[in-house]
This record gives C-alpha cells, sequence and structure tokens, in this order.
C-alpha cells in the first residue's frame, strides 16, 4: 500500500503542477490582454480622460460645447504636458520609495540624489509614453504574441531556478496553443479579447477547482466530521467520499456527453471563434480529476479504519 501511494502522489503531483502551468497562465494572459485592451481603447478615444478634465477646468461641459482652437490646444499641448509632468513625479517618488526598500528600520535614510533621480524619471516617463504609443499603433495580434514571449520568457527564468520543468513543459505548450490563437483567429483591435478571456476562465475555474480538492480546500460538511474522535472518523470519511464521487461521477458523464454533442455539432464559440467543445473541456476534464482524486482519498479512508486509526488532530483550515 505504501509503495502504492509513493506512485499515486507522483503522478498526483505532475498532474497538479500541470494544472498550476496552466492556471498561473491563463491568468497572466487574461490580465495582460485587459490590460492591453484598457490602454488601446484609451489610446484610439478622439478625447481621452485627462483631455476632457482639461476640456471641463476651462469652463465648458465637454468636449462638444469647447471651440475647435481651444480643443486642438488641450488636446496636442496642454495634455502632453500636463500627463508627462505627472507621470514624471509619480516616477520620481516611485524611484525614491525604492531606494528605501530593504533598508534596516532603523537606518538613516539615504541622500536625496537629485541627478538620478531626475534622469530616472525622464526614462521611465519617456519609457512609458514610448510603450502607450507601440500599444496604440502595433496591431492586436502581435501585441498578444509578444506578450505570451514575455510571459514565457519570464516563466523560463523562474521555473528553472526553482526546476520545475514539468511546470515550464506545460507553460510552454500552453503558450503555443495562446501564440496559435492569436495568430489565426485575432485582428488588428481586441474585440475578441472578451470571449477569449471568458474561454480561458472556464480553463481557470474548473482546473482549479480540481487542485483545491487536490489540496483539501473543497466545500466539506464539518459539524459531523470534527465532532468524531476515534477510527470511526475514518469510516465517516470513506462514507461521505462515496457519496462525493458518485454525484462528481454523475456530472463528469453529463459533461463528458454534453461536450462529445458540442464536437459533433460543430458549434462555435461567437464571442472567441473557437469550437464550443475547447470551451467546454475543462469541465469534464475537471470533474473526471475531482472523481479520481477522491477515489484515492476512499482508499486511504478505508485502509486507515481497517488499521483502527485514530482521527487526525485538528487543524485551521484555510478554505
Amino acid at each position: 500500500m505504501g509503495s502504492l501511494r509513493r506512485r499515486w502522489n507522483r503522478v498526483d503531483r505532475v498532474v497538479y503542477d500541470i494544472e498550476q502551468a496552466f492556471v498561473v497562465g491563463g491568468l497572466l494572459v487574461m490580465t495582460c490582454t485587459y490590460f492591453l485592451t484598457v490602454v488601446f481603447s484609451n489610446m484610439k478615444l478622439p478625447y481621452n480622460k485627462v483631455d476632457q478634465a482639461l476640456v471641463r477646468l476651462a469652463g465648458y461641459a465637454d468636449t462638444q460645447s469647447a471651440p475647435d482652437a481651444l480643443l486642438e490646444a488641450i488636446k496636442h499641448v496642454y495634455t502632453p504636458v500636463v500627463a508627462g509632468a505627472l507621470t514624471f513625479v509619480l516616477a520620481m517618488l516611485a524611484l525614491r520609495t525604492r531606494e528605501k526598500l530593504g533598508r534596516p528600520k532603523d537606518s538613516a535614510v539615504p541622500p536625496i540624489r537629485w541627478l538620478r533621480l531626475v534622469l530616472g524619471g525622464v526614462l521611465v516617463t519617456a519609457g512609458i509614453y514610448v510603450g502607450l504609443k507601440i500599444i496604440e499603433l502595433v496591431p492586436a495580434r502581435y501585441m498578444g504574441l509578444a506578450s505570451v514571449a514575455l510571459l514565457m520568457g519570464v516563466t523560463a527564468y523562474y521555473a528553472r531556478a526553482i526546476r520545475a520543468y514539468v511546470r515550464l513543459t506545460s507553460g510552454f505548450v500552453g503558450a503555443v496553443l495562446v501564440a496559435v490563437y492569436f495568430a489565426l483567429k485575432t485582428n488588428d483591435t481586441y474585440g475578441w479579447n472578451a470571449g477569449f478571456s471568458a474561454v480561458l476562465l472556464m480553463y481557470v475555474a474548473f482546473l482549479g477547482a480540481s487542485m483545491a480538492t487536490r489540496e483539501g480546500r473543497h466545500i466539506r460538511v464539518d459539524a459531523v466530521r470534527k465532532a468524531i474522535k476515534g477510527p470511526g472518523y475514518h469510516l465517516y470519511e470513506a462514507t461521505s467520499l462515496v457519496v462525493t464521487i458518485l454525484f462528481t461521477a454523475f456530472l463528469f458523464w453529463m459533461a463528458l456527453d454534453y461536450t462529445g454533442l458540442l464536437h459533433e455539432t460543430g458549434v462555435t464559440h461567437a464571442d472567441s471563434g473557437l469550437p464550443q467543445w475547447i470551451v467546454a473541456l475543462p469541465i469534464t476534464l475537471a470533474f473526471l480529476l475531482i472523481m479520481i482524486r477522491f477515489s484515492a482519498q476512499l482508499v486511504y479512508a478505508i485502509g486507515a479504519w481497517r488499521r483502527r486509526e485514530p482521527a487526525p488532530a485538528p487543524q485551521v483550515e484555510l478554505h
């Protein structure tokens, strides 16, 4: 039993690392594309938020009531100056704060090196401006591909440092799939982002549920379980796991049947352009993995009950 359990733990750990790579990667891609969408949409506005604020400060209700000459001056002169100055000041404050980080609490505050601070603020401001213009001018599909390459580079660096090769390989596979989607399904704008993010959310949510099962962070009814102190605890666990496995198996069968039906009919997810069965696939995979993990827990619970092991000591659980 001990040898079998060790083998299962190794397999389960590999599966968990793969799930973690896809979940973390999905969250990073969702965050990155959402950021690009917000910046792109604001850069393409005829008058951005700073323009509109300056128009109101000039005494006009909105841009439609302001004279054209004023709008041109605000858009091409005042807004760049105001936005640039604010960015420069915030960049200097951020750099100054960074100089103080990591120092002992009672150590003296380092002196302000104004030349270095000003040059750093100028470089940060210029970098932000160039980055915004790149997002505005470069088509969305290429920005998406560049973002995936950047995220994969950072992931490879940290995964190699901690020798997480399974996560690295899984992340590379996920990055290739996302890159293929960007290359084939996206266009020059970010109208596809909402649909694609919805697909990624399905994978993050259901694979995350499977991960929670492995970590023991799923929802449990603790009132009875925590009241049992002897070997009966494991019998109660086994009984509840049987019920849970049966219910999860039913959900898996329903999800598998639905995914197969979507594959046969060839329905397309309108918002992302992907086949609908790909969108529903994480539901089936998650219920399958949850059922297998609960089954392993059932075997352990029955074994503990047969050995008459006492109930484990109560622990603080962070669900």
